[in-house]
């Protein structure tokens, strides 16, 4: 049975929203819109790959025979005079700040819209496989890696597909976003093109290669347009729609009638940007939009009971973390011991967020494996070893004014967070209350997703609570190595391990899977031994429709929402 909502319209809430921030955390990390490619041979996830290929896309009017539907032929009323026009709306959960992919996250929504595509995609199992380039290969060397590029495929802008296209595409990244690239994916000692190979030449063994590649913000486009078009009106891209003119916190695109994979079966699509989750579901039951992204704990159980909708939900490859900075009173480690025994995740996620999340423990979800059955966390909840560690450490409420202190410093800490994701302001709630009873004193700090970025980067904060996603390149090492090794363009709480930053520099070299499994599980456990972050919990994602829209999937990379595939009864 539905819940009664105030029947208030999208339109109206929006203009309520217009001061709200929107937000998607990086690889996060999420966490992207595609067409699943021809069939093609890849290696398992989080494994180096050293070839794959794949066969000719279908052809229009020809099933492909691999289940994608690429190929089919558009269903009747199209909008093309034999029907009503074929209009998606679909509610996402963030503002969107430009259509420049390099910016921030705002790629995701590049491919999640069907306009963006990469060279290489993400399968079921998260691992690579060809996408605008049909195959690769590693050579000899292991530096040399060269990407075919697949014949026939064009930009919305009727311009061929070629290796030098890429090249100008990829290089593009590297001029806009250097030091996200450098610490983040890879350095590159050359690219070459080579008629339709692409051959690049990494300054240093680089062993997941591929699903760097795949990650969103290598999204291939026109990068002979002007920037500030790009940024303005977003890129020129291959994939099955392309963008029509911003409308304010909303974007818009419309079919590509170019597109190399059989045409696509909606007329327009639209993301609503509605950062409030209970307003998404009144929404969604109103009709005012057809689809929904990330739908809060409490709305799901009531549109799973609902015959007239389907939740698409899957595990997530993402993680719930806090960043203790060691910059304040938090750079008493037994300060933070006591934090992380403070806090009973195990409860949190049964009832606050009504078992729709796991328990936390290391850096990574058990989904992936990585050694996670065999972590231990010294500091996992024990409210008598909180109180131990605050004694020991010599934290004391000396002036009697309910807060311990120590050497004259209180232990107060600033909690920083957004709200777009419902579970992080219940999250940050529980925390406070928790440290409270310790004598810990936590101040809220709710800000904007679009200043979270600049707010972590300058370190104003005691913590800070983010939504990332931990494998985006199907591999973790892109993830660990830039958010905990020492310096890293992502380290924002001034975290240094020696321990950890001597495995992550065998993780970056190592080819072999069960060696680099191996150390990815040391690296977590050094996390937990050496505690400078709360792991709190680990989310299913989902999307929730009406019945009218169809081939809908969720895929573990959440970066695929809009594809040919999807379509919508009239």
């Amino acid at each position: 049975m539905k819940r009664t909502l105030l029947l208030i319209s999208l339109s109206s809430a929006l203009l309520l929203l217009a001061a709200c921030g929107g937000g998607e955390s990086e690889s996060a990390s999420p966490p992207p819109a595609a067409q699943s490619p021809p069939a093609g041979q890849s290696q398992p996830a989080a494994q180096p790959q050293d070839t794959a290929q794949s066969q000719p896309p279908g052809q229009a009017g020809q099933s492909s025979g691999d289940g994608t539907g690429q190929g089919q032929p558009p269903a009747v009323g199209d909008g093309d005079g034999d029907g009503p026009r074929k209009t998606l709306n679909f509610a996402v959960f963030s503002v969107i700040d430009t259509l420049e992919p390099t910016n921030a996250w705002d790629s995701w929504y590049v491919v999640r819209i069907g306009v963006g595509e990469n060279l290489v995609r993400f399968s079921k199992t998260m691992a690579p496989e060809p996408w605008l380039a049909e195959s690769w290969t590693l050579a000899d060397d292991k530096l040399t890696w060269t990407f075919k590029i697949r014949e026939g495929v064009k930009f919305s802008n009727n311009k061929p597909l070629d290796a030098a296209a890429a090249k100008r595409s990829i290089e593009r990244v590297q001029r806009l976003a250097p030091d996200r690239v450098s610490s983040e994916f890879f350095l590159a000692e050359s690219i070459e093109a080579d008629g339709m190979n692409l051959v690049i030449k990494t300054a240093g063994p680089t062993p997941g290669l591929p699903g760097i590649l795949a990650d969103p913000l290598f999204l291939i486009l026109d990068a002979e347009a002007d920037d500030a078009s790009v940024k303005a009106n977003g890129p020129v891209c291959t994939g099955p729609y392309k963008y029509l003119p911003r409308s304010g916190d909303n974007i818009n695109a419309v079919r590509n009638d170019l597109y190399w994979a059989g045409r696509p079966r909606l007329d327009e699509v639209n993301f609503i940007a509605v950062t409030d989750p209970n307003t998404r579901a009144l929404a969604l039951q109103s009709g005012d939009v057809d689809i929904a992204a990330n739908m809060g704990n409490t709305d799901v159980p009531i549109f799973l009971s609902d015959p007239d909708f389907k939740v698409e939900e899957i595990e997530s490859l993402r993680l719930v973390m806090a960043f203790m900075n060691l910059k304040g009173p938090l750079a008493d480690e037994s300060l933070r011991k006591a934090v992380k025994s403070a806090i009973d995740l195990e409860t949190l996620c049964a009832t606050l967020l009504s078992g729709r999340f796991s328990p936390g423990v290391g850096p990574l979800p058990p989904s992936l494996g990585f050694g996670f059955s065999g972590l231990r966390d010294p500091n996992a909840f024990d409210l008598e070893k909180a109180r131990a560690d605050l004694a020991e450490g010599g934290w004391s409420d000396a002036d009697g004014d309910g807060v311990v202190e120590k050497d004259g410093v209180p232990a107060v800490i600033d909690y920083v967070y957004y709200t777009d994701r419902l579970e992080l302001p219940l999250l940050v709630e529980a925390t406070q209350d928790s440290l409270s009873a310790l004598g810990i004193k936590v101040n809220l700090n709710a800000v904007e997703y679009n200043n979270l970025a600049a707010r972590r980067k300058s370190g104003d904060f005691g913590m800070l609570i983010m939504n990332i996603i931990t494998a985006g390149t199907g591999d973790p090492q892109s993830f660990l190595v830039s958010q905990f090794e020492t310096g890293a363009f992502n380290n924002s709480n001034s975290y240094s391990n020696p321990e950890l930053d001597a495995i992550f520099a065998e993780l970056k070299t190592e080819f072999d899977p069960d060696r680099r499994s191996e150390l990815v599980a040391r690296a977590q456990q050094s996390l937990l031994d050496h505690p400078a972050h709360v792991f709190y919990a680990y989310p299913n994602t989902n999307l929730v429709h009406n019945l009218k829209v169809t081939g809908v999937e969720m895929l573990p990379a959440d970066y695929y929402w809009v594809t040919t595939n999807i379509d919508k009864t009239m």
